[in-house]
């Protein structure tokens, strides 16, 4: 479920982005398809999702909290300043945020990948493969946000749209893949160990 609440705004921000509707809530109405209606769905749709996770959990996933005040700070410099720019740079700016959180994680949690720290009680590996999740990890949001920005700066607003929601979503399953890959091995010794 948590994945599809991640997933669900940037749909919609894609949904509106292409639509011509007019979409009305009460006494308001916002006219769709361009950067600027997209991106206010995209705020209140992220906004609306973490209510849900917040009502469905009783937590706030610091991941998810991130992003949205990054989606708010960005999205809301794209609306005032009326320059797409900026919400164009949120998916760069939170890829590198994730990075810089792997990278200094172990200086605040003695030396153990930040990773591991939250998730270590689920999962039992050596610390060999906790390092190179996480360097997986490092690599994969330092390159995602490069790649957002060649696609930025190298194609048309629309391209970096379609851009956005496929490059997110084939870059969750990719990541997902790979990392069960490495960590496969030490869940059926696990399980295994337990039975």
């Amino acid at each position: 479920m948590q994945q599809l609440l991640e997933f669900i705004p940037l749909v919609l921000f894609f949904l509106s982005y292409f639509s011509n509707e007019t979409l009305t809530i009460g006494t308001h109405s916002l006219e769709l398809g361009n950067i600027y209606s997209a991106t206010i769905v995209l705020i209140a749709s992220m906004f609306v999702a973490l209510l849900v996770n917040f009502a469905t959990t009783k937590t706030l996933e610091k991941r998810n909290l991130v992003t949205f005040l990054i989606v708010l700070v960005f999205g809301g410099l794209t609306l005032f300043l009326k320059n797409n720019l900026f919400i164009q740079w949120k998916p760069t700016i939170a890829n590198w945020c994730f990075a810089l959180v792997f990278i200094l994680g172990p200086y605040f949690t003695n030396g153990e990948p930040i990773i591991k720290k939250f998730i270590g009680d689920k999962i039992h590996m050596p610390d060999d493969v906790w390092q190179r999740v996480t360097r997986f990890l490092i690599f994969t949001s330092i390159f995602l946000g490069l790649l957002n920005l060649y696609v930025v700066y190298n194609f048309s607003e629309p391209t970096w749209v379609k851009f956005k929601l496929w490059s997110a979503l084939a870059s969750s399953i990719v990541t997902s893949v790979v990392i069960i890959y490495m960590v496969a091995p030490h869940l059926s010794t696990d399980s295994q160990n337990d039975a």
